[in-house]
């Protein structure tokens, strides 16, 4: 059915272009194109979004982070380019808390968007 493409980037060795050098950061991405029904889809885009990282071994709680998208954000407007500006936590985790949640090299995500009425998506 109709729905919002997005892409999710993550930055393990923080960002090259702010100088964030010790953190994760995860960002969404809108995306132009990809979707037949980005006409008939109501913007702006208007969902709660929660970012996780998961502890393979489930002993410990996984790191979150939600936000709310801002309305007036280019960020969250339908795309005009291939790709919107990106909108998402720059400070999402520290080197220090990573090893933890490594497991064989690979860090687990999981991306939950609610809808402002609480029906997940």
């Amino acid at each position: 059915g109709p729905g919002w493409v997005r892409k999710l980037v993550t930055c393990t060795k923080g960002c090259p272009h702010c100088g964030w050098p010790i953190l994760v950061q995860l960002w969404r991405l809108g995306m132009n194109g990809l979707s037949p029904y980005d006409d008939v889809l109501p913007w702006p885009f208007r969902h709660k979004v929660t970012f996780m990282l998961l502890d393979p071994t489930r002993q410990k709680s996984p790191l979150t982070e939600t936000f709310l998208p801002d309305p007036y954000s280019v960020s969250f407007q339908q795309p005009q380019e291939r790709l919107n500006v990106a909108s998402g936590s720059p400070l999402f985790a520290s080197h220090i808390e990573i090893p933890s949640y490594l497991k064989d090299d690979t860090l687990y995500l999981k991306v939950v968007v609610v809808d402002l009425a609480g029906m997940e998506i």
